[in-house]
């Protein structure tokens, strides 16, 4: 009988090591990977690109200033529904929402014309 016991208790924690070694796998595949998200600003008038504006993942502290083109890119790590907060000198700043799955290892938004 004391066989019996030592297997369910060793079954109870095979089962708890298999749960949590599930759920490091996951939280690495989900915020392990880096991706990087790219994009162009330009004034919706003028045309010209907007240098010094800040993108930032909504609700972090990540983000990256503009380059001289207009140019970014930021590398996230997380996935799922996200918001990317641009803003700048005398520019309505612009929320743009996302999804990004788990297998995107990158994303080019191309020109963002900002107003």
């Amino acid at each position: 009988m004391s066989t019996k016991n030592t297997y369910n208790n060793n079954s109870g924690i095979g089962r708890f090591l298999i749960v949590y070694c599930l759920a490091i796998f996951w939280t690495h595949m989900t915020y392990g990977q880096d991706l990087v998200i790219k994009g162009e600003l330009r004034e919706h008038r003028s045309k010209e690109p907007i240098e010094n504006a800040i993108v930032q993942l909504e609700g972090t502290n990540q983000k990256v200033a503009s380059g001289k083109a207009g140019n970014f890119e930021i590398i996230v790590q997380l996935r799922g529904e996200l918001v990317l907060l641009i803003t700048a000198k005398d520019i309505i700043p612009k929320r743009l929402p996302m999804d990004l799955e788990l297998n995107d290892s990158s994303l080019d938004l191309g020109v963002i014309f900002l107003d």
